[in-house]
This record gives structure tokens, sequence and C-alpha cells, in this order.
């Protein structure tokens, strides 16, 4: 049987932990070869489980000079014990270094500890990544008593900062205040549509949440459809089928079926990348890129197997 990502990962780590020191040269051979996440990920693991200072040191160093790489180093600050890594968050989260002021807020989130009042420290930051933690972190946490903080953050002259700033308000209570720009954004191609729709359904009165969508809809906005999904009612089951016969729906609908549906995604049958198998219509809107179509007949006989379906 094949191997799960998550044991091939343990097996690569075990196989690390066994050569320990002598497989440090090999780790930054091939991030020179190859500066991706991956890479880094095993530089910053295996610096972190030698304890080995200069080598995590070099790591930092890497990342610094790709930053597109960072969620390699995040993802070994996760994988490892949050004992096993506190040494060095302690000394990086106020260190005079901004990159590693981050690196150990991005330990504290995936980690999910709570800074208590250092949290203020990050969400004063000077970099605009370290202040987006920092309001996950406060939202996360309820710590109400940053809320001013918070609020001023929206006036930050980063976007990134503005919009988690609108998201920690609405998470506290206050999203009255921030509601139209995060519509704004949930209605929009940003990348942070998705998330701007979950705050917005999770923090908004269900009638008034249903009142947007059904504008949204008639403006034939695929955000109302993909919303659907978020609403965890799975009697939209049959409407979501038939939004799937639309191209133009199809790709929202197939992604709210899933998330109402997560058992669906072991079935092999129920989506296709060839827009041929979905009709005529679905060529031509999809015919660039690959796009994972939801077939509605098969959803529509899965449906009825699974009893969710008359």
């Amino acid at each position: 049987m094949a191997k799960s990502i998550g044991e091939r990962l343990d097996v690569h780590l075990d196989a690390l932990r066994i050569a320990g020191a002598a497989a440090w040269p090999f780790a930054i051979e091939q991030w020179a070869d190859f500066p991706d996440k991956g890479e880094l990920f095993t530089c910053a693991w295996l610096a972190i489980e030698l304890e080995d200072e200069k080598s995590l040191n070099e790591s930092i160093e890497f990342f610094r000079a790709e930053r597109s790489t960072a969620y390699g180093f995040v993802g070994a600050l996760e994988i490892h014990r949050a004992d096993k890594i506190a040494r060095w968050v302690r000394q990086w989260v106020s260190h005079e270094d901004p990159v590693r002021r981050q690196l150990a807020a991005h330990a504290i989130e995936v980690h999910k500890m709570d800074p208590g009042r250092m949290l203020l420290h990050l969400l004063k930051d000077s970099g605009a990544e370290t202040r987006c933690i920092g309001l996950r972190l406060t939202a996360g946490l309820r710590h109400i008593e940053f809320v001013q903080v918070v609020a001023a953050l929206l006036d930050d002259r980063d976007a990134q900062v503005r919009f988690w700033a609108g998201i920690a308000l609405a998470e506290l209570g206050f999203g009255e205040r921030v509601r139209p720009d995060l519509q704004a954004v949930a209605a929009s191609d940003d990348a942070n549509a998705l998330t701007a729709l979950r705050t917005l359904i999770k923090t908004t009165q269900p009638q008034e949440v249903r009142s947007w969508l059904g504008g949204l809809m008639r403006a034939a906005n695929p955000v109302a459809v993909r919303a659907v999904g978020m609403l965890n009612d799975k009697t939209y089951l049959n409407w979501l089928i038939d939004r799937m016969r639309e191209p133009a729906m199809a790709a929202a609908a197939g992604a709210a079926f899933l998330e109402l549906f997560p058992d669906a995604a072991q079935e092999d049958d129920l989506f296709t990348i060839d827009p041929a198998e979905a009709g005529l219509e679905f060529v031509r809107r999809f015919e660039y890129g690959e796009q994972k179509i939801p077939l509605a007949d098969r959803v529509m006989e899965w449906g009825k197997a699974s009893g969710f379906v008359e």
C-alpha cells in the first residue's frame, strides 16, 4: 500500500535524525541547488533538531534571502514540539531583527500559544507580516483589551494589515464598523475573499447574511454559491446540483458541496478536469487551465445513494 504524505515525511525526518549533523552539508547543498519551501523546511527542521544555533542562524539567512519560502520555515517550527522551539521563540520575540520577530510570531501562531502582553508588541511591530499575525492572534484568543489598537490598524499603510484588522474587529464583536469593507472583499476576486466570506457568515446575523447573499445571487456572483458550503445546511444539496449545471457557478458549487460533504472527496468520479465530460458549454468556460468541475448527474446519484436526495 502506498504511504501517505505524512508517513513519507516521518520516514524522511527519521532518516535525518539518524544521520544527525552529518546530514547538514547535504541539506544546505539541496537548498543551494533549489531554494524552495521544502528545502528550507529540511534545513530549519534539522537545525532545530540538532539544537545547533549556527545552523539555525544559517537557515534564517536562507529565509531572509528567499522570503517566498516562509512556510518552509514555519512548517519546521510547527512540526517540532512547542517545548523544543521555546528557547528560540523567547530569544526571537523581542529581537532587534524583524525577521526573527516574524518567525517567533509564526511559531506562537502555529502552536496556538497565548503571548499575553507581548501580543501588543506584535501588533505594533515594524514588520507588516508580524502585525498581521498579531491581529489573527488577537482575534483567535479574544483579546478584547487590545480592540483600540486593532481599530487603529484599519488605517495601516499595509493593505494586508488593514484587512486582518477588519477581520479581528469582526471576530471581537465590532463587525458593524467593518462589514461593508469585508463584503466588498468577499464579493471580489481578492485572495482574501474566502476568509472575508467565512468571517461575515460567522459574525453576522443569519437573516442579514442571507439577504446579502440573495443580492449577490441576483447579480450572478458565484460567491453566493460558495457561501452555501459555509452555512452547514445539507438541505441545499439539490440547489447546489442545479448550480453545478451552470458553467459560471459550477466551480463554486463544487467547492461548496465538498465543504458540506467532506466525505465525498474520497469518491473518484464526482469531479473531472476534462470539461468535455461536463458538456460543450463547459469546454468554452474552462478551456484554459485545469479546474475540477463537478459532474451534476453523478453528484445527484451520490446524493440519492447517500440518502441526502430523494
